[in-house]
C-alpha cells in the first residue's frame, strides 16, 4: 500500500538522519505492480535510491499466466516508464523462453526489450525452482526431468525450442 510504503521510507530516512547518516545510496527490488510514482519519487528524494531491480520476467499475456505474475503488460510498461522518468538505473530479466511460450510470443517481449534498450537486462529461459507451482505442474504433466538440484525441460513449441537452441549456440562463444 502506498501510505504504508511512504511511512516506511520516511521512517527509515529519519532513523538514518538521527544516527548521523547524511547521505547514502540505496537500491530497491520491486514487482512491476508495486512501482508507484509517488513511492519511487520518495525513495529517490529521501533515501537517495539509485537502482531498481524490477521483476518484469515477461511481457506476454501467456507468459504472465504461466509464471503466475499477477501483473499486466500495461503494468510492466508503466513501471518501466516511472523508473526511467526518475532516472533510476534499472536491471531486470526477460525470460523469452518459458515452458508454454510460442514463437508468436517472442515479438511482445522483443518490443519490451526495445523500449528498455537503454537499461541493463538479461535474457534467458525460465528455470524450474523447487516449491513453485510451475514445477509442480511440469512434474504432473511429465514435462521435465532431473532432480531437486537441477530440472530441465523442452519448450512446448518445437519451433521455439529450435530458436532457443540456436540462441544458446549463438551466445555460447
Amino acid at each position: 500500500r502506498r501510505e504504508a510504503s511512504l511511512d516506511r521510507i520516511h521512517g527509515l530516512a529519519e532513523a538514518l538522519a538521527r544516527r548521523g547518516v547524511r547521505r547514502c545510496a540505496t537500491g530497491v527490488k520491486a514487482r512491476p505492480n508495486d512501482v508507484d510514482p509517488q513511492v519511487f519519487a520518495t525513495l529517490v528524494r529521501r533515501l537517495h535510491c539509485l537502482r531498481a531491480y524490477v521483476g518484469f520476467e515477461t511481457n506476454t499475456p501467456a507468459g504472465l499466466v504461466t509464471l503466475g505474475r499477477s501483473v499486466s503488460m500495461a503494468q510492466n510498461r508503466r513501471a518501466l516508464d516511472v523508473i526511467t522518468q526518475l532516472g533510476l538505473h534499472i536491471a531486470f530479466n526477460i525470460l523469452l523462453f518459458d515452458p508454454d511460450a510460442r514463437l508468436a510470443d517472442i515479438s511482445s517481449n522483443v518490443d519490451f526489450m526495445r523500449a528498455a534498450a537503454d537499461h541493463a537486462f538479461c535474457v534467458g529461459r525460465v528455470q524450474l525452482y523447487p516449491g513453485t507451482p510451475l514445477l509442480a505442474r511440469m512434474l504432473e504433466e511429465d514435462r521435465c526431468w532431473g532432480d531437486f538440484m537441477s530440472r530441465d525441460y523442452h519448450l512446448a513449441s518445437p519451433e521455439l525450442e529450435r530458436v532457443f537452441r540456436l540462441f544458446l549456440h549463438a551466445l555460447g562463444e
